[in-house]
């Protein structure tokens, strides 16, 4: 499995609750039709806890494989994916690592 996070922040002359509803709903959707893609979360900031921070959302997006991950990002679909972003996001701020996880329990 492959893992990429990506920060986003709304527009911003948009509605920050407006943008977010937009991102849940109608964005959600086409993200998640996007082939090999195993998992997509969201999580918006709702509390900026120590000081300012520069985005509004960080996304996760899980793929098969390195293989899925590279040619979804080519695909036709995902430029429409990003086209769609411009409704709610400013896409200029958007950045995006590919992680490694570890989870403890």
């Amino acid at each position: 499995m492959l893992k990429a996070m990506l920060t986003i922040r709304f527009r911003s002359d948009m509605d920050a609750d407006v943008a977010a509803e937009y991102w849940r709903t109608v964005h959600r959707d086409l993200v998640l039709a996007t082939p090999g893609m195993v998992a997509y979360a969201q999580n918006r900031r709702m509390e900026q806890v120590g000081g300012p921070v520069s985005w509004d959302g960080i996304v996760q997006l899980s793929f098969e494989d390195e293989r899925a991950f590279r040619e979804a990002l080519a695909s036709e679909h995902w430029a429409s994916v990003i086209a769609d972003a411009e409704n709610f996001v400013d896409v200029e701020s958007i950045e995006m690592a590919v992680v490694a996880e570890q989870v403890h329990r």
